[in-house]
């Protein structure tokens, strides 16, 4: 399972940034503070919190003018 970052903007129905993740899934979940490993699979819009979190733990800069949504396919 690949984990990404994908960034809309505000004018596009359509991804406008990627940027794949290299972090631990355990890492991961307390991140995004799942409880159970099958929500690992879905889309989830990131917070302010969880951006910054994202940030550190995978030592990325994330674009601010974008809503930002964790996603994943597999690999």
């Amino acid at each position: 399972m690949i984990h990404f970052i994908t960034g809309y903007s505000s004018e596009n129905d359509f991804p406008v940034f990627r940027q794949d993740l290299v972090i631990s899934l355990a890492r991961l979940k307390e991140i995004m503070r799942w409880e159970d490993d099958g929500e690992c699979v879905f889309s989830y819009k990131l917070n302010g919190e969880q951006i910054k979190e994202v940030e550190i733990a995978a030592l990325v800069e994330l674009p601010k003018a974008l809503e930002l949504y964790l996603d994943c396919e597999e690999d």
